[in-house]
């Protein structure tokens, strides 16, 4: 099984998409089973759906990458 490490990493990279089925397949599975992936990937979807929803205000156009990069060092 796919391990928590990895599944962080694809989930904070917006990698997933361009995996393959069976891989997408395997991340889904993980998410179904661990709560702190779950909870992690719901934590990451809503801070890119605030960070979108600040298009109108200007902001460093590399601020989503370098949040996401500070994220992943906690």
């Amino acid at each position: 099984m796919i391990s928590c490490r990895d599944v962080a990493t694809i989930i904070m990279s917006d990698q997933f998409d361009a995996l393959p089925w069976l891989r997408r397949m395997e991340i889904r599975l993980h998410l179904a089973m661990c709560k702190l992936c779950a909870r992690l990937a719901s934590d990451i979807k809503q801070l890119r759906r605030k960070v979108r929803s600040l298009a109108d205000v200007q902001v460093n156009p590399d601020f989503e990458a370098e949040l996401v990069r500070r994220l992943s060092k906690l």
